[in-house]
Protein backbone atom coordinates (compact mmCIF):
# COMPACT_ATOMS: atom_id res chain seq x y z
CA UNK A 1 0.00 0.00 0.00
CA UNK A 2 2.99 2.53 1.01
CA UNK A 3 4.67 1.70 -2.54
CA UNK A 4 1.35 2.39 -4.24
CA UNK A 5 0.70 5.65 -2.47
CA UNK A 6 4.56 7.04 -2.83
CA UNK A 7 3.85 5.64 -6.74
CA UNK A 8 1.52 8.38 -6.89
CA UNK A 9 1.97 10.91 -4.33
CA UNK A 10 1.47 13.68 -6.43
CA UNK A 11 -2.26 12.40 -6.73
CA UNK A 12 -2.69 11.76 -2.91
CA UNK A 13 -1.57 14.92 -2.32
CA UNK A 14 -3.40 16.51 -4.71
CA UNK A 15 -6.53 14.58 -2.99
CA UNK A 16 -5.28 14.96 0.20
CA UNK A 17 -5.27 18.74 -0.75
CA UNK A 18 -8.92 18.97 -2.65
CA UNK A 19 -10.53 16.79 0.62
CA UNK A 20 -8.95 19.87 2.59
CA UNK A 21 -10.49 22.48 1.10
CA UNK A 22 -13.84 21.08 0.65
CA UNK A 23 -12.97 20.33 4.53
CA UNK A 24 -12.64 24.31 5.30
CA UNK A 25 -15.65 24.98 2.43
CA UNK A 26 -18.16 22.65 4.34
CA UNK A 27 -16.94 23.80 8.04
CA UNK A 28 -17.06 26.83 7.34
CA UNK A 29 -21.13 26.43 5.83
CA UNK A 30 -21.53 24.73 9.43
CA UNK A 31 -21.02 27.91 11.63
CA UNK A 32 -22.31 30.29 8.54
CA UNK A 33 -24.35 29.17 6.15
CA UNK A 34 -24.99 33.40 4.88
CA UNK A 35 -21.13 33.89 5.82
CA UNK A 36 -21.91 36.19 8.76
CA UNK A 37 -19.42 35.15 10.80
CA UNK A 38 -16.86 34.57 8.00
CA UNK A 39 -13.32 35.95 8.88
CA UNK A 40 -12.06 36.14 5.42
CA UNK A 41 -13.17 39.13 4.17
CA UNK A 42 -12.60 37.83 0.60
CA UNK A 43 -15.00 35.21 0.90
CA UNK A 44 -17.31 37.50 2.75
CA UNK A 45 -17.20 39.63 -0.11
CA UNK A 46 -17.47 37.11 -3.34
CA UNK A 47 -19.38 34.65 -1.33
CA UNK A 48 -20.05 30.77 -1.55
CA UNK A 49 -18.92 30.71 -5.39
CA UNK A 50 -15.54 32.14 -4.77
CA UNK A 51 -15.32 29.49 -1.88
CA UNK A 52 -16.13 26.87 -3.53
CA UNK A 53 -13.81 27.91 -6.58
CA UNK A 54 -10.78 28.45 -4.48
CA UNK A 55 -10.87 24.17 -4.18
CA UNK A 56 -9.43 24.48 -7.50
CA UNK A 57 -6.02 24.99 -5.54
CA UNK A 58 -5.77 21.18 -4.82
CA UNK A 59 -4.25 21.22 -8.79
CA UNK A 60 -1.30 23.12 -7.29
CA UNK A 61 0.41 19.26 -6.11
CA UNK A 62 0.40 19.23 -10.09
CA UNK A 63 2.82 22.38 -10.53
CA UNK A 64 4.15 22.03 -7.28
CA UNK A 65 4.33 19.07 -4.64
CA UNK A 66 5.62 21.12 -2.34
CA UNK A 67 3.33 23.79 -2.78
CA UNK A 68 0.27 21.07 -2.46
CA UNK A 69 1.65 20.22 0.54
CA UNK A 70 1.80 23.76 2.22
CA UNK A 71 -1.57 23.96 0.67
CA UNK A 72 -2.90 21.09 2.37
CA UNK A 73 -1.92 22.20 5.89
CA UNK A 74 -3.47 25.37 5.69
CA UNK A 75 -6.46 24.29 4.66
CA UNK A 76 -6.88 21.56 7.25
CA UNK A 77 -5.65 23.78 10.20
CA UNK A 78 -8.25 26.64 9.44
CA UNK A 79 -11.09 23.45 8.74
CA UNK A 80 -10.37 22.19 12.29
CA UNK A 81 -10.34 26.12 13.89
CA UNK A 82 -13.66 26.29 11.78
CA UNK A 83 -14.58 22.77 13.54
CA UNK A 84 -14.41 23.73 16.86
CA UNK A 85 -16.57 26.49 16.62
CA UNK A 86 -19.65 24.52 14.26
CA UNK A 87 -21.15 22.92 17.70
CA UNK A 88 -21.96 26.55 19.85
CA UNK A 89 -22.80 28.39 15.77
CA UNK A 90 -25.03 25.24 14.71
CA UNK A 91 -26.84 25.16 18.44
CA UNK A 92 -26.89 28.92 18.30
CA UNK A 93 -28.08 29.62 15.21
CA UNK A 94 -26.03 31.95 12.54
CA UNK A 95 -27.66 34.98 13.64
CA UNK A 96 -27.59 34.62 17.68
CA UNK A 97 -24.07 33.16 17.00
CA UNK A 98 -23.44 36.17 14.93
CA UNK A 99 -24.82 38.68 17.67
CA UNK A 100 -23.08 36.70 20.31
CA UNK A 101 -19.45 37.61 18.59
CA UNK A 102 -21.11 41.20 17.85
CA UNK A 103 -21.66 41.57 21.96
CA UNK A 104 -18.26 40.26 22.59
CA UNK A 105 -16.43 42.69 20.39
CA UNK A 106 -18.40 45.91 21.77
CA UNK A 107 -18.02 44.76 25.38
CA UNK A 108 -13.86 43.45 25.29
CA UNK A 109 -11.30 46.22 24.75
CA UNK A 110 -9.51 46.23 21.75
CA UNK A 111 -6.64 44.40 23.43
CA UNK A 112 -8.23 41.92 25.01
CA UNK A 113 -10.46 41.09 22.08
CA UNK A 114 -7.42 40.90 19.89
CA UNK A 115 -5.54 38.90 22.32
CA UNK A 116 -8.43 36.30 22.37
CA UNK A 117 -9.09 36.01 18.55
CA UNK A 118 -4.98 36.07 17.92
CA UNK A 119 -4.09 33.65 20.59
CA UNK A 120 -4.71 30.32 18.38
CA UNK A 121 -1.99 31.71 15.27
CA UNK A 122 0.98 32.46 17.69
CA UNK A 123 0.24 28.54 18.84
CA UNK A 124 0.23 27.81 15.31
CA UNK A 125 3.33 30.27 14.55
CA UNK A 126 5.05 28.34 17.79
CA UNK A 127 4.07 24.83 16.08
CA UNK A 128 5.28 25.72 12.70
CA UNK A 129 8.67 27.13 13.98
CA UNK A 130 8.89 24.18 16.31
CA UNK A 131 8.45 21.47 13.53
CA UNK A 132 11.00 24.08 11.06
CA UNK A 133 13.64 23.10 14.22
CA UNK A 134 12.73 19.30 14.64
CA UNK A 135 12.99 18.83 10.53
CA UNK A 136 15.50 19.43 8.45
CA UNK A 137 14.88 22.71 6.69
CA UNK A 138 15.51 22.42 3.25
CA UNK A 139 13.11 24.05 0.85
CA UNK A 140 12.14 20.59 -0.44
CA UNK A 141 11.55 18.74 2.50
CA UNK A 142 7.90 17.66 3.88
CA UNK A 143 8.87 18.95 7.08
CA UNK A 144 9.25 22.97 5.88
CA UNK A 145 6.51 22.21 3.77
CA UNK A 146 4.31 21.33 6.69
CA UNK A 147 6.11 23.99 8.65
CA UNK A 148 5.63 26.78 6.19
CA UNK A 149 1.92 25.69 5.84
CA UNK A 150 1.69 26.42 9.77
CA UNK A 151 3.30 29.16 10.14
CA UNK A 152 0.76 30.67 6.84
CA UNK A 153 -1.70 29.44 8.89
CA UNK A 154 -1.15 31.42 11.27
CA UNK A 155 -0.09 34.47 9.09
CA UNK A 156 -4.00 34.58 7.84
CA UNK A 157 -5.12 34.31 11.49
CA UNK A 158 -3.42 37.25 11.96
CA UNK A 159 -4.57 38.98 9.23
CA UNK A 160 -8.43 38.21 8.76
CA UNK A 161 -9.31 38.14 12.64
CA UNK A 162 -7.98 41.73 13.06
CA UNK A 163 -9.87 42.89 9.83
CA UNK A 164 -12.94 41.01 11.01
CA UNK A 165 -12.92 42.59 14.47
CA UNK A 166 -12.25 46.43 13.76
CA UNK A 167 -15.16 45.49 10.53
CA UNK A 168 -17.76 44.80 13.54
CA UNK A 169 -16.20 47.37 16.11
CA UNK A 170 -16.97 49.81 13.16
CA UNK A 171 -20.52 49.00 11.93
CA UNK A 172 -20.98 48.72 16.27
CA UNK A 173 -20.16 52.40 16.69
CA UNK A 174 -22.13 53.01 13.56
CA UNK A 175 -24.97 51.48 14.72
CA UNK A 176 -24.92 52.36 18.81
CA UNK A 177 -21.92 55.29 19.19
CA UNK A 178 -19.18 54.19 20.81
CA UNK A 179 -18.37 50.28 21.97
CA UNK A 180 -18.80 49.65 25.52
CA UNK A 181 -15.32 49.41 26.01
CA UNK A 182 -13.26 51.53 23.66
CA UNK A 183 -9.86 50.81 25.34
Amino acid sequence: MRDFLTGHLVHVVALATLISRLGDIGTTFLVTPTLKVEANPIVRRFGWRYAFATAAIALIPYYSIHGGVVVLTVSLLIAASNASEAMLARFMGEEKYAALNREAIQKMSVAAGLSFLCLPAFFYLTLGLIISLLFPVSIDSWGFDIAMGTVMCAVALLIFYPIRFFSERRLLVRANGTPENSN
